[in-house]
């Protein structure tokens, strides 16, 4: 495999608050993403990935630096500060700048940006909220941004580039143009419906089922726009002859939560499957298509590119694991048994979780006053829903109580170092980049 990735380009495209089982290629039963699946046909598909965190800010920062976003939480107040990158710690495209020597980033997403160190190993770093001034006029959306990312890969001429587009759909407002708005609807869908003060005004309560079904619809062709959109951008590498010299991986930072089976809608503050589980879909030319079912997590993209560029994996600096034995019939020694670790995003006090094989504790630790530490036991296989807290009826459950001893080491040692990262005041954020968070939700 690492031929077919032997001066080969990367392209990361990024879906915010893709949840995997809203893909066709994931087994949903609407034609969601007709040209991302035509691609995961030919790829190798992780059918269990998990975001290291149920919102951006920590997840970004947890796949950029291979690191667990464990923190000291009396230091780390979530709605008062930002964590930042510290200079010390390489990231993604740091990591990989030897191997390309164009490399792109662009963000719609505002928790992205300079300040916090994302654009550190880029030679080009696109802000869509602070456009580049040449390409200020035509920087406006990620419909935009695609277009404008396919032409700059299109003329780099034979010189491997890497990209990383972090797009903002199927995240909300669900506020995606015809044909896809009323693609799905049974009804005429009140625009408002999808708009962040709609959501908001509901305060965390369930609307009614017809109104569910429509808000579904709207997040489910929010993600057909964005599939439109990839599907352009690929048709265009292929017409260039750059598709066939191209490893892609599309994945997304956290899933989203809509309602099912009872759960809250949206991210950041829970810590269910719906929002934490997300595709991940990697396609190296020359790989036949494939399916791992093996659990696997974000913080291995770090090195499993280094790997696949035959370039030394810093084992003691990296939490994550290289997957190419995965892709190559190779079971990890720990097999499905491996753990899988998370956390809730900017909530106070976090939720962590840790699952192995069916089994899935999360633990919450209150630091203020008597510091009580509350720990929860699911059987993902037998209560997918996530309802039942095995600990109530059986208090010593053998694997619950191994999941909790796993815990408290994992969370005494730091998540392999995640506590080096530098934080800063929410002020960081200037008025216009604050105006962005509000029309995304982020801020009140």
């Amino acid at each position: 495999m690492r031929e077919g990735a032997a001066g080969a380009n990367l392209v990361i495209v990024l879906l915010d608050a893709a949840s995997a089982h809203h893909l066709g290629c994931y087994g949903y039963d609407r034609d969601t993403t007709p040209h991302l699946d035509r691609v995961a046909a030919e790829s190798v598909v992780f059918d269990r990935a998990y975001a290291q965190a149920s919102g951006t800010m920590l997840s970004v920062f947890s796949y950029f630096t291979s690191r667990y976003p464990v923190f000291d939480t009396k230091s780390y107040k979530p709605w008062r500060q930002v964590k930042t990158i510290p200079d010390d710690l390489p990231t993604l495209a740091e990591h990989l700048a030897p191997d390309f020597e164009y490399r792109l980033g662009y963000t719609s997403n505002v928790w992205m940006k300079r300040a916090l160190g994302h654009d550190r190993g880029f030679t080009e770093y696109w802000e869509l909220w602070d456009p580049p001034a040449a390409l200020a006029g035509d920087l406006v959306d990620d419909a935009g941004a695609v277009a404008l990312a396919t032409g700059w890969m299109r003329d780099r001429g034979d010189e491997p580039f890497l990209v990383y587009l972090h797009l903002m759909k199927p995240h909300a407002p669900y506020d995606p143009p015809e044909p896809f708005f009323s693609r799905w609807a049974t009804r005429e869908i009140d625009p408002e419906v999808g708009t962040h003060d709609y959501i908001q005004g509901l305060k965390g309560k369930r609307p009614d089922d017809a109104t569910v079904r429509d808000m579904v619809a709207l997040y489910d062709a929010n993600l057909a726009h964005a599939d439109h959109l990839l599907g352009e951008m690929i048709a265009g590498l292929e017409e260039a002859g750059v598709w066939e010299r191209t490893v892609f991986v599309l994945m997304a930072d956290h899933g989203q939560g809509l309602y099912e089976q009872g759960k809250a809608h949206g991210h950041g503050g829970t810590i269910c499957e719906s929002t934490i589980r997300v595709p991940l879909v990697v396609r190296i030319p020359g790989v036949p298509g494939q399916r791992v079912a093996t659990p696997v997590e974000l913080v291995d993209l770090v090195p499993t590119l280094l790997d696949l560029a035959v370039r030394p994996v810093p084992a003691d600096s990296l939490a994550g694991r290289s997957l190419l034995p995965l892709l190559a019939g190779t079971p990890f020694p720990d097999g499905d048994l491996r753990l899988i670790h998370s956390r809730t995003n900017r909530r106070n006090p976090p939720i962590y979780s840790m699952s192995r094989g069916r089994f899935k504790l999360t633990t919450t630790v209150e630091e203020r006053r008597s510091r009580r530490v509350r720990h929860v036991l699911y059987d993902l296989a037998a209560d997918p829903a996530e309802t039942v807290n095995l600990f109530r009826a059986q208090p010593d459950h053998a694997e619950g109580q191994g999941l909790v001893t796993a815990m408290k080491a994992w969370l005494a040692g730091g998540g392999a170092e995640g506590s080096t990262a530098g934080g800063v005041d929410f002020e960081v954020f200037d008025s216009e980049e604050v105006k962005r968070l509000k029309s995304l939700g982020y801020v009140n």
